[in-house]
């Protein structure tokens, strides 16, 4: 299982950080992809321990709303991917 179809979990912030390590080390032996957003999005802060502790990739998702956002991601060491959707972002802008 896993290593035939890519597989990917969104836990949609639904997990709190005790059940993201569970899950996340009891899903090692599937080849998951990455998790997008273990955690509830106000708890960002506790995204880099989750991170260090998972097996999985971590992916962010509604953590991540701008530019702004990214960066404070990117500092914090918080996840691996962002998931960037260009109708939350503002889409293309023509010039």
């Amino acid at each position: 299982m896993g290593y035939e179809i890519p597989l990917r979990v969104d836990a949609n912030q639904g997990w709190g950080f005790e059940e993201a390590i569970t899950t996340l080390k009891a899903l090692e032996p599937f080849n998951i992809q990455h998790c997008e957003e273990p955690l509830p999005r106000w708890a960002f802060m506790q995204l880099p321990e989750i991170r260090r502790q998972s097996p999985v990739r971590i992916m962010s998702d509604e953590t991540c709303c701008d530019h702004n956002d990214v960066q404070r991601l990117i500092d914090l060491k918080a996840c691996d991917l962002i998931n960037i959707k260009l109708g939350k972002s503002g889409a293309f802008l023509k010039h």
